[in-house]
């Protein structure tokens, strides 16, 4: 184990070494719940059919402020006898002028290592970029003429890849979002693409029996080839009905709690304190339902005309 964990951060080390230009993808203080926007060797871990939906306000109270709408739906699938899963990962990103649209079906390959389910997984689909034309000068300024002033609107066909290591206690993920790094052109003299980056999620489950108690540690290491952010979690979990905990990512630390309502429904909130000057708050909220069809099937007696 300790030589598969070895390799997963030397890979990740060598996809670095690619450089690009661009900003990051949206981050999320739910690493482990938004976990399968950016890895598709995720779909169909979990048991039965899984759909989330978050929404994520930044910098709350200021005009233009990024926000975030995020839908996910996976489940375990088997094609010809073979063990995988199938998902969908979509999400709309919003900042300013901006507007970052992102939808992608993903199919995950499952085998197993010993106890351990390992997911090989690919997702493709489409990248929509675009701007609104309502910039304006400041006073006394002119325009610029690199920016048209109808807006522009890009689309363009993105793919991803990703493996997803799990046994009983621990997790490991290793993805990469935007593989082909897409290329967006707004204006002929300013060429742009989507940049590749790179993503490492590990998470290990501590058990407290005597105390009904779950501890469960996340970290995210996510890399565009020329930076490097790590996001941070400590969740933990009562009798599998309540949790909270703290979440940590640069310039920011939000605290976070959430609830099984029913048999397969969680809710889930944090509210974060962020460290610059421009707005101190932000927040998620997400909502998650997941239910096993096969699970829910009663045996049932049928009888026929023909033997009455």
């Amino acid at each position: 184990m300790k030589k598969s964990v070895i390799i997963l951060f030397v890979a990740l080390h060598l996809l670095a070494g690619f450089r690009a230009k661009a900003q990051y993808n949206p981050q999320f203080s739910f690493l482990q719940t938004t976990l399968g926007i950016n890895n598709p060797g995720y779909a169909g871990h979990q048991q039965g059919i899984c759909a989330t939906a978050l929404n994520r306000n930044q910098w709350i109270g200021l005009d233009g402020a990024p926000k975030t709408t995020v839908f996910l739906i996976n489940s375990p699938l088997q094609l010809a006898g073979i063990p995988g899963g199938i998902g969908l990962a979509l999400y709309d990103d919003k900042a300013g002028l901006s507007n970052n649209f992102n939808l992608k079906g993903q199919y995950s390959y499952h085998t197993f290592l010993g106890s351990a389910q390992l997911g090989i997984g690919i997702g493709i689909g489409l990248i929509n970029l675009s701007y609104s034309g309502t910039w304006i000068a400041p006073e006394n300024a002119g325009g610029d003429a690199s920016i048209p002033s109808i807006g522009e609107n890009r689309l363009a066909l993105d793919a991803q890849i990703g493996l997803f290591y799990q046994n009983n206690n621990l997790q490991i993920g290793l993805s990469s979002d935007h593989i082909n790094e897409p290329k967006i052109k707004f204006v002929d003299k300013i060429p742009s693409f989507a940049a590749r980056h790179y993503y490492l999620f590990t998470a290990y489950s501590i058990e407290v029996n005597s105390l009904n108690l779950n501890f469960n540690p996340q970290i995210l290491f996510v890399s565009d080839g020329t930076n490097l952010q790590i996001n941070a979690n400590f969740v933990a979990d009562y009798n599998n009905k309540f949790f909270g905990g703290i979440a940590y990512k640069l310039g920011d630390i939000a605290a976070i709690a959430g609830i099984n309502l029913l048999d397969g429904i969680e809710l889930g909130f944090t509210y974060g304190i962020a460290s610059n000057k421009i707005s101190k708050f932000s927040s998620e909220v997400y909502f998650k339902y997941c239910f096993d069809f096969q699970r829910d099937r009663k045996p049932r007696e049928y009888k026929s005309v023909r033997f009455l």
